[in-house]
């Protein structure tokens, strides 16, 4: 068994050697730890979408569960296509828990269930936080490897993160100017603590 097994991670090496697409040996392996930390950001916000799906609670529970469900299929998908560019690039994707809460550069800690408000706002954030890694990381598929395929699959990615980060953004919030704060609109006495100071003149 043991020979065996020598045999085929012997034979994948020789496979990623052969590979002939125009980057060589250390721009690959340097492209398989970038999308492989892409991969454990995904994992983190996928779990952390998929727990928060599972527990929330509240007036509108039906309303967030298939928003976040939407999207933890989405994310999903991401994970796959991301595996499926590093298996492209000759290399393995690392989708162990280990890997993930080593290397995800989002927070993984969830917030306070009984508060949509807050976890909106989390899951907004962790959104953004990876919108901004993508656009660093296609910056650097260009400039220092020279990798459009990579650059471009990451842009792809990068503008389907913004989507669903302007879905959590304009959901049901009301914002109100120059008062510093952003107030769901499933708290009406919190809007009206603001509102009122400016419409009293």
């Amino acid at each position: 068994m043991v020979r065996t097994g020598t045999h085929v991670r012997i034979q994948a090496k020789r496979a990623s050697d052969e590979i002939q697409i125009g980057l060589d040996a250390p721009q690959r392996e340097a492209l398989h730890k970038l999308l492989n930390a892409l991969i454990a950001d995904e994992y983190v916000l996928y779990a952390k979408t998929k727990h928060y799906k599972w527990n929330v609670a509240g007036r509108r529970y039906k309303e967030f569960e298939s928003l976040l469900q939407e999207q933890t299929r989405d994310l999903d998908a991401f994970l796959d296509e991301a595996a499926g560019r590093i298996h492209d690039l000759g290399g393995q994707a690392d989708g162990t828990l280990e890997h993930a809460l080593g290397h995800a550069r989002i927070l993984g800690r969830p917030v306070d269930m009984d508060d949509s408000f807050k976890v909106l706002r989390d899951l907004l954030s962790c959104h953004e936080a990876v919108v901004r890694h993508l656009r660093s990381d296609a910056d650097r598929c260009g400039a220092e490897f020279g990798d459009d395929g990579t650059k471009a699959f990451l842009i792809n990615l990068l503008t389907r993160h913004e989507k669903m980060a302007s879905t959590l953004r304009h959901g049901r919030w009301a914002s109100v100017a120059d008062s510093g704060h952003a107030i769901h609109v499933e708290n009406p006495a919190g809007l009206l603590a603001v509102v009122m100071p400016f419409l009293a003149g």
